[in-house]
């Protein structure tokens, strides 16, 4: 495990009973998890993984208590969250229409907020789009793999697109944390070995990441820690 720095995030709970539908996903718990470097949170299938980083965001409230980052509710920091949702590699619901659509201009509509089928009018958008791409290692040349449908896109090309879409809104943002829910899963071990290593690059430059994964093993020797949902509690090992 890594060293938590001084200067991380904090996410607090107060109380904090959380629930999705009639599945308690933790009750009555309060504790406080530093968010330096790449925290994993894991937990049995069905153990409410995904709804607690929904709730992170705000989408899911608390029935009890209070979730706050820093010291501040959740919902009034969520600025500072970029979010990647489960299954983004197959793309779960995604019209036709859309997986025919050119990567970059998803990654466009990231970063200037849905304005689908706009370009960069301003030196100042075209850099932040170039930065957006340089961050994830995704190539920006007339043959790279970003002008191309996303739908003609591999595991890991798309994943890495997805990755520069929960990163593109916190661009230039301190103590940024970005969300990814199974980011390894469908990819090779070749895509799954370039996803971790520019997870690290992030983490090494400020960026908080926090993860689910049923590769525990895989990533030990990575994490900063590890967070348990179970029992209806939250279990933070440092």
């Amino acid at each position: 495990m890594q060293p938590i720095s001084n200067t991380a995030p904090v996410l607090s709970l107060r109380d904090v009973t959380l629930a999705h539908g009639t599945h308690v996903v933790v009750r009555s718990c309060s504790c406080d998890v530093p968010l330096s470097g790449m925290t994993l949170l894991s937990g049995r299938n069905g153990a409410g993984k995904s709804t607690f980083l929904q709730a992170l965001l705000g989408v899911v409230r608390p029935v009890h208590g209070a979730l706050l980052l820093d010291g501040t509710p959740v919902e009034q920091g969520k600025a500072r969250f970029g979010y990647m949702p489960q299954g983004r590699s197959e793309m779960p619901g995604r019209t036709e229409g859309a997986l025919a659509i050119p990567a970059l201009a998803h990654i466009r509509a990231a970063l200037y907020g849905q304005r689908w089928g706009i370009w960069a009018s301003s030196r100042n958008d075209k850099d932040a789009l170039e930065a957006v791409l340089a961050r994830v290692g995704i190539p920006n040349g007339p043959r790279s793999y970003v002008h191309r449908p996303l739908g003609q896109l591999s595991g890991g090309e798309r994943q890495r697109v997805a990755l520069a879409q929960a990163l593109a809104p916190l661009q230039n943002l301190e103590r940024a944390i970005v969300l990814l829910d199974e980011p390894l899963a469908a990819l090779d071990t070749a895509g799954r070995d370039a996803l971790l290593a520019l997870l690290a690059d992030l983490t090494s430059a400020g960026t908080s990441v926090v993860l689910t994964s049923h590769d525990m093993a895989g990533l030990a020797g990575m994490m900063s820690r590890n967070v348990t949902l179970m029992e209806e509690t939250l279990h933070v090992c440092v």
